[in-house]
């Protein structure tokens, strides 16, 4: 064949790589044969399936999924492996009631000494394939195990070209990574779809010798080692590396599958364990960071442009995939959900029956009827964007939205049945511990709403506001400290590399109990505390409920959650109507403005006002009464392992050692 594609561990298990789907199919448009080899699925079934979950639940800066492998890429480095582990494990990551730590380093270390011999047989097996070239794919913790698998190729076959690409491969990481590594031949910054058959062409007939002139912009080649690397300016004006850039999303095919479904369908071990879905692309970029960039957020490298697919390309690529596969989950990898597919395509899906389960990433200022249609039209899951309930964090974290909106956003998503994917950020740079207190406060009265992911502290991310401009947000920034265990390589090399970085200030601040102590205030303890006790109750069920029924002259409400005066209780009258009012959470001056004018007194509105607050039947957040009951019928959110996800479960409950 032309071009063996492979995607290496760590990453999961229940989807196919949408990135090498599509390039497989670009490339058989372009007349290029190609395979695709899923080498993740493959040391998941050595391993077992338990080994695979414990290291993706540790946290990602930690890096686990490629410490597993940088043994086998940087043969005779040091592992450190006890510090390193020592230090991952000593976090409070894993829920103490199914993983111990004990257990997780059995399983970590048991897969890493498998590392090298999967390595080898891999790379032996490919080889045997006879491609011209061997590509991998990297994204998230990715990188050091295809670096190991190009290695032992190189040293197997050095015929064979080698080519790297990928989110990790974005502009200078791409650069460094290429000017490191030199199993790599060629690296694609940026997006591959229309650089791919040309560059295959070109080294077709020149091998590794394709001048620097006739190579696509955004690939860099063995030729730039010798004559210097090609650079742009950023948008701050500082130096940089070219990247692909693909325009027209219709012109790119539908992704191939097959491979994945072949080598799932093989794998006994995994079988019981995994239930597969689908990806699907209908958009790229940010329409939202085109105005303003949220400023944690590095997922689009330097080019930020908005593109996005018709509806009717979306819905034949949905029946064609569903078809083909006989799978109807779908889980998409757009960064943002248009505001016009509330026009066009969630319509149109509405109309076709709503035939799949969908997950779709959304801004989180959506009305109760979007998110209606959202649920009508078979979007079982979103991820919003939420990050915080406080409008003056939101503000700093750029997210174009306010307090209130989350909480309607919670509320809407809760009464048709759509689970969310959300977190609290915190120690977000210029925060007040304040407003993490202010939290906490009202945390209770949401009880009945889903609850977060976590209470968890922001992450620099490379092209994030914060890594461009650090000096401005008051910000240290150096790589994150897994890659130290990871690669044998100074600092200065590392910041090139990586795409986490921590703030050196703040680690030496956790670091000093004196610093805590002196610096730290009591708000973000305690948002953590009434975080636990709300997770816990949904996680202990049943979930707390805050639901009423509605009569023409009264609200019947009933009232599970721990801050509750009363279960059952009755509102009538100018309660009644100042309640209904709530529920589209309005300027508490316009409310009262609107119920004087209807004839009622405003000392009486102020009072009934007073009255729904100390029932804790609505919140006064940002000027606004933001009603807080849902109404009887809430639709039922999906079982956790029933989202469009696909589930990724060991067989047994974890052993407890």
């Amino acid at each position: 064949m032309d071009v063996l594609f492979v995607n290496m561990p760590w990453i999961g298990l229940a989807r196919p790589s949408i990135a090498l789907g599509t390039l497989k199919s670009v490339l058989s448009a372009g007349g290029v044969r190609s395979e695709v080899v899923y080498a993740n699925l493959l040391f998941a079934s050595e391993i077992g399936v338990e080994a695979h979950q414990a290291v993706s639940l540790v946290y990602a800066n930690h890096l686990l999924g490629e410490w597993l492998f940088s043994s086998v890429a940087f043969p005779g480095a040091s592992s450190g492996s006890d510090a390193y582990l020592d230090r991952v494990l000593s976090r409070d990551i894993f829920h103490k009631a199914y993983w111990k730590p004990e257990r997780v380093r059995e399983l970590v270390l048991a897969a890493r000494a498998r590392a090298e011999p999967f390595v080898s047989r891999l790379a032996e097996d490919v080889v045997a394939r006879r491609p011209r070239i061997v590509a991998c794919s990297s994204t998230f913790q990715q990188h050091v195990a295809s670096l190991a698998l190009l290695r032992r190729v190189k040293e197997l076959d050095p015929g064979i070209v080698t080519l790297l690409g990928g989110a990790n491969c974005e502009t200078v990481m791409g650069r460094t990574t290429h000017r490191l590594f030199d199993q790599v031949d060629f690296v694609v910054s940026g997006e591959a779809d229309d650089v791919l058959v040309p560059l295959v062409r070109a080294i077709e007939r020149d091998g590794r010798e394709v001048s620097p002139e006739e190579l696509p912009v955004g690939v860099l080649g063995p030729a730039h080692r010798r004559s210097g690397y090609p650079r742009v300016a950023d948008a701050q004006g500082a130096d940089d590396t070219p990247r692909a850039f693909a325009r027209d999303l219709e012109a790119i095919p539908p992704p191939d599958y097959t491979e994945y479904f072949e080598t799932f369908r093989s794998l006994d071990a995994l079988v019981p364990a995994v239930t597969p879905t689908l990806l699907v692309e209908t958009s790229r970029g940010c329409w939202w960071g085109e105005k303003r960039t949220c400023s944690f957020c590095g997922l689009n490298g330097r080019e930020n442009a908005y593109r996005k697919r018709s509806p009717g390309r979306v819905l034949t690529e949905l029946d064609d995939l569903s078809r083909r596969y006989s799978l109807a989950t779908f889980e998409t990898v757009d960064n943002i959900l248009p505001m016009s597919a509330f026009e066009d395509l969630l319509p149109a899906l509405v109309e076709a029956g709503s035939p799949y389960q969908l997950f779709f990433e959304t801004k989180a200022n959506l009305t109760r009827d979007q998110v209606r249609l959202l649920a009508e039209a078979g979007v079982r899951w979103t991820q919003p964007g939420i990050e915080s309930l406080s409008t003056e964090l939101l503000r700093l974290l750029g997210k174009g939205c306010e307090a209130w909106q989350n909480i309607q956003l919670l509320k809407w998503s809760r009464q048709f049945g759509i689970r969310l994917s959300w977190n609290l950020l915190s120690e977000v740079p210029g925060d007040r511990d304040e407003w993490y207190g202010e939290m906490a406060e009202f945390l209770p009265l949401l009880e009945h709403l889903q609850p977060p992911s976590g209470v968890a502290p922001i992450q620099y991310h490379r092209f994030s506001s914060y890594h461009r401009d650090p000096a401005r947000f008051g910000l240290r920034l150096r790589p994150a400290p897994g890659y130290s265990a990871v690669y044998p390589l100074p600092e200065e090399e590392l910041a090139d590399l990586v795409y986490l970085f921590e703030d050196g200030w703040r680690d030496t601040v956790r670091k000093s109990p004196v610093l805590k102590m002196l610096l730290d205030g009591p708000g973000l303890p305690r948002l953590r505390q009434r975080f636990l006790a709300w997770a816990g109750r949904w996680v202990e069920g049943p979930a707390p409920v805050l639901v009423a029924t509605y009569t023409e002259s009264a609200i019947h409400v009933s009232d599970t959650r721990s801050v509750a005066p009363k279960a059952e209780r009755t509102v009538t009258g100018l309660d009644r109507l100042v309640l209904l009012e709530a529920d589209r959470a309005p300027l508490e001056k316009g409310l009262v403005a609107r119920l004087v004018a209807d004839g009622h007194e405003a000392k009486f509105v102020a009072e009934s006002v007073e009255r729904l607050l100390s029932q804790r039947l609505a919140l006064r957040v940002d000027g606004r009464l933001v009603g807080l009951v849902l109404q009887d019928p809430v639709a039922p959110l999906p079982a956790l392992e029933e989202g469009p996800f696909g589930r990724e479960l060991p067989r047994e409950r974890p052993a407890e050692t």
